[in-house]
């Protein structure tokens, strides 16, 4: 779902041509510039955090048949509470700069913090 989101979204910036284009014809230079810019940083996270966990799972299971069972419940559960954690850090990174900007709206501030705290 997210890479289709992600795509679509590409798609309306107008970074990569229509889709009946990019099967016809290679990309030019330009647009692999304009794609690499977007997706660059967003790619490096990515792959960073698979890295990490798979290294987590080959340190668990050098460890033994029971570190890796803990490892893989403790992994699960990160995954289920992650879904959540991930939309409210983006909703906080997005929400509160713009309230922490103006000093008179700490009232404000603190009621997003406190809806964000209640949400998760």
């Amino acid at each position: 779902m997210y890479q289709a989101l992600q795509i679509r979204n590409v798609l309306s910036k107008q970074l990569l041509p229509p889709p009946s284009e990019l099967l016809s014809k290679p990309p030019r230079r330009e647009e692999l510039a304009l794609l690499g810019s977007y997706i660059g940083p967003l790619s490096f996270v990515v792959f960073t955090r698979v890295f990490g966990f798979s290294l987590m799972n080959g340190f668990a299971g050098g460890l033994g048949t029971a570190a890796l069972a803990a490892h893989q419940i403790t992994f699960a559960v990160f995954s289920f509470f992650a879904v959540f954690g991930e939309c409210l850090s983006q909703t906080a990174q997005t929400m509160l700069p713009k309230v922490l900007a103006s000093a008179s709206r700490v009232a404000e501030a603190r009621s997003l913090i406190n809806r964000l705290l209640l949400a998760g």
